[in-house]
């Protein structure tokens, strides 16, 4: 595993409240995302997707997916806390399906 993107920057999509982009972790040919809701009831809520590329019409575009593995999500988690993604302290929410 490594760390490709720890810049902090808003998330575009219309299915997820404001959120910011808080790392982004490369594991093997996958990619996985850390990203923080910044609004509404699940405000302070961190979560770690996967991001998928996926064909519409003739242009590319991102969709995130929960992570079924539990022992891979506990893995990212932990790696997102070793090299600085996320506070040592905070509760990482894994989002359900």
């Amino acid at each position: 595993m490594k760390v490709i993107n720890s810049n902090k920057f808003p998330l575009p999509g219309p299915n997820y409240p404001r959120a910011e982009h808080l790392g982004t972790i490369k594991d093997g040919l996958r990619e996985y995302v850390v990203f923080q809701i910044l609004e509404g009831k699940m405000k302070g809520n961190v979560y770690i997707e996967e991001i998928r590329g996926v064909l519409l019409g003739n242009n590319m575009a991102a969709n995130l997916f929960f992570i079924e593995d539990d022992n891979l999500a506990m893995e990212l988690e932990n790696f997102a806390r070793e090299n600085g993604i996320l506070n040592p302290i905070r509760q990482v929410e894994m989002r359900k399906k």
